[in-house]
């Protein structure tokens, strides 16, 4: 967070730059507090991997175990995911499961017989090991876009909070502090957060306008995930060294199911001699399925963001061969 000084204006007393899930969440739990924000998004909220990830949540997974320096954050935060559908008073698909670790073989027999203890009847592959990674004490899930947008929509319900679909390309400084923010508008004004949260995200917007705005009474959070750091280079000459922030392009692919035929169980794969792809049952009936990561250059923005066409088909193909109850068509 930038401390921008303290000067009378019209401005939000905090301007959150980025509409991903750091963004959404500032925006709503200052909402709690009474705290009106303004978050500027250029896309569209959750239109990058905030709105596209697996949504797979773990309460001591994180790295350092039980004593670690982040252990606390991560169980407080699945406690936080936990209340959070009945305070946004929506379904955000939030529910506990179990958490399996499943060893495949690729090309193997179908499963017969007698399963592996623990193994879902809905895995048809050869399986030749099963762990459990966690059970619904302390794994669940929630969907992405649901949570992130739901989120946004509170803030506004909450504290008048607001979005304003606009492209932060400059920062002006005085004194060390932000005293303004140059803008490329979308729309000429902001709208309701509601309102942008649901918005199209096409790459066909109108044509933008250049604003300024006045920050000087205003805190401003700069959540722009793997582009923060370029955009503080660019506009602060703040990028670079052990705090930059990067990111990798993941693949995912949603599928559908017969209603009812997928329990809850999230699946971490292990192919003999190929890759680990992650499955998610959701409860409306569909799975998501991750993996093939590659290190992508980093495009303009969310909305220039391609995937690889080939390791979409591979994630279809390989959710196919885990289970006879999915199917890619």
């Amino acid at each position: 967070m930038a401390d921008s000084g303290d000067s009378g204006n019209d401005t939000p007393p905090v301007i959150i730059v980025g509409g991903g899930i750091i963004g959404s969440s500032t925006a709503y739990y200052l909402a709690k507090r009474g705290v009106r924000s303004l978050l500027l998004e250029s896309v569209g909220v959750a239109s990058g991997a905030s709105g596209k990830a697996g949504g797979f949540l773990a309460r001591d997974w994180c790295g350092g175990g039980a004593g670690g320096p982040l252990a606390q954050l991560a169980w407080e935060s699945f406690r936080l995911h936990s209340e959070l559908e009945s305070e946004l008073g929506q379904s955000l698909d939030y529910r506990r499961l179990d958490t399996l670790s499943l060893r495949l073989r690729v090309g193997g027999q179908p499963r017969c017989g007698r399963p592996i203890t623990g193994c879902p009847d809905w895995v048809t592959a050869e399986v030749t090991r099963a762990c459990r990674l966690g059970d619904p004490n302390n794994t669940a899930q929630v969907h992405p876009y649901k949570l992130t947008t739901g989120l946004v929509a509170r803030a506004a319900a909450l504290a008048g909070s607001q979005v304003r679909r606009a492209r932060v390309i400059g920062a002006q400084v005085a004194e060390g502090r932000i005293v303004s923010l140059t803008l490329d508008d979308v729309a000429d004004a902001a709208v309701s957060t509601a309102t942008t949260a649901s918005s199209s995200t096409d790459k066909t917007d109108t044509a933008a306008s250049t604003t300024t705005i006045d920050c000087r009474s205003a805190k401003i959070v700069f959540a722009m995930g793997p582009w923060t750091s370029t955009a503080l280079g660019d506009w602060l000459n703040l990028a670079g060294g052990s705090d930059a922030v990067f990111g990798h392009r993941a693949h995912s692919v949603v599928l559908s199911a017969p209603a009812g035929q997928l329990s809850p169980h999230a699946l971490y794969t292990e192919q003999e001699g190929g890759e680990s792809p992650e499955l998610y049952p959701r409860p409306d009936g569909t799975i998501y399925i991750c993996g093939l990561a590659d290190d992508a250059p980093l495009p303009a923005s969310t909305a220039d963001v391609v995937a690889d066409s080939n390791k979409l088909r591979r994630l279809a193909k390989f959710a196919e061969s885990v289970s006879d109850r999915l199917s890619a068509d």
